[in-house]
């Protein structure tokens, strides 16, 4: 029990908060389309979204370990692991027992979620099991795939799979909702990516910024923050969403704000460590600001 709860850094608490945040949207959104409040199943969707990212989380940093990569990267507050392991192997089963504890109990939820509301919830289910088992040893060795899987992870799979608990159906509002965040979440990762090029590339790593060079990383970003800008212009065009959520368009400049210190810093952006922390910020603070405008405005 000892070496468990010492293992627990591995799951890097500090970022777990955007899971249940993402959750918390999916409901939202559900809640302003008219859905009838279920509590269980928002309780169970945000444990759920918690031990997904437990489970990717402690799995990179197992196979980080295994690889050789935790040895020779440098560790910045929002990249490189949480160093657990390059300080304390003897730590490294407790770490892999943490995986499979929180594996087995996602399973759980995601069989009664199945249950309850079938085969699009065993899509988003399966989706979500292959980019957590997948992340580390398989999608970093493709960079679009790379590029797009914490979106594809948070955004769109637990927005959408925590609107489903709500009893309604998928349709095109919720997928371009959710579309918004996706760009700030890939383009989170993205940049953490940065400083660890040098190593990535020596244990065969083919991220976005590898493959394609950091320049086109820096274009990559931008191009995607001004996506997510577009999609709330769009949904407000459209009425998708409240004339209110124009309150979003600072959380989405902040991505803009880092534009001019990545062309510069490039891979060493860890450098000005303000510029990481504001995408962190955007990422965070976009669906939680949003799902507290869409509760607040009341169903559609």
């Amino acid at each position: 029990m000892k070496n468990f709860i010492s293992a627990l850094p591995s799951t890097r608490p500090p970022f777990l908060l955007l899971a249940p945040l993402c959750v918390l949207l999916g409901n939202a959104i559900a809640q302003y389309h008219g859905a009838e409040f279920h509590g269980w199943h928002f309780l169970f969707a945000c444990m759920g979204s918690v031990l997904s990212a437990v489970a990717v989380n402690t799995l990179n940093e197992y196979q980080d370990f295994h690889s050789g990569l935790d040895l020779i990267t440098k560790r910045t507050p929002f990249s490189g692991g949480s160093g657990l392991l390059k300080q304390n192997s003897a730590l490294e089963k407790s770490v892999l027992s943490l995986f499979q504890l929180a594996l087995g109990s996602l399973f759980l939820i995601g069989i009664y979620f199945v249950y309850r509301f079938g085969l699009p919830m065993l899509t988003i289910g399966l989706l979500g099991l292959a980019v957590i088992i997948t992340y580390t040893n398989t999608l970093n060795r493709h960079p679009w795939l790379c590029l797009i899987s914490p979106g594809l992870g948070f955004a769109l799979l637990m927005v959408l799979g925590s609107y489903i608990t709500q009893g309604l159906t998928l349709n095109w509002q919720v997928l371009l909702i959710a579309l918004i965040p996706f760009f700030t979440i890939n383009n989170l990762l993205l940049v953490n990516q940065l400083p660890d090029i040098k190593a990535d590339q020596q244990v065969g790593r083919k991220h976005f910024a590898i493959y394609y060079s950091v320049n086109a990383a820096v274009i990559c970003f931008s191009v995607s923050a001004a996506l997510a800008l577009l999609l709330m212009a769009i949904a407000l065009y459209l009425a998708v969403l409240p004339f209110k959520v124009i309150w979003l368009t600072p959380i989405l400049l902040l991505n803009f704000l880092a534009i001019p210190k990545l062309a510069k810093l490039k891979h060493d952006i860890a450098k000005h460590p303000q510029s990481m922390a504001l995408n962190v910020v955007a990422a965070n603070l976009l669906p939680l600001v949003l799902s507290v405008i869409l509760l607040l405005n009341g169903p559609i």
